[in-house]
């Protein structure tokens, strides 16, 4: 059975030094990550684009949000966009 990390890990729960390996990246490349594989991934994506307030990523935000199933990067892109 798994144990309640590795359930949040693959809903897509992240620690801020996981968010801070996205850091680096620029913009254009965060918001395609918001459609990677990977929930981890889509969760650092727009918890970093939220930081940065970066406007011209709603569209893409919002269309991520329609797309996403799974919890943690989806409470991350709600939070990036308020």
């Amino acid at each position: 059975m798994s144990s309640r990390a590795e359930k949040r890990a693959q809903r897509g729960q992240t620690s801020p030094e996981e968010d801070r390996l996205l850091e680096p990246c620029e913009n254009a490349l965060l918001m395609g990550y918001l459609f990677h594989h990977a929930p981890k991934i889509r969760t650092s994506a727009a918890k970093v684009l939220g930081q940065r307030r970066f406007e011209p990523s709603v569209p893409t935000l919002c269309s991520a949000l329609k797309s996403e199933r799974k919890l943690y990067p989806r409470l991350a892109i709600c939070d990036a966009l308020a």
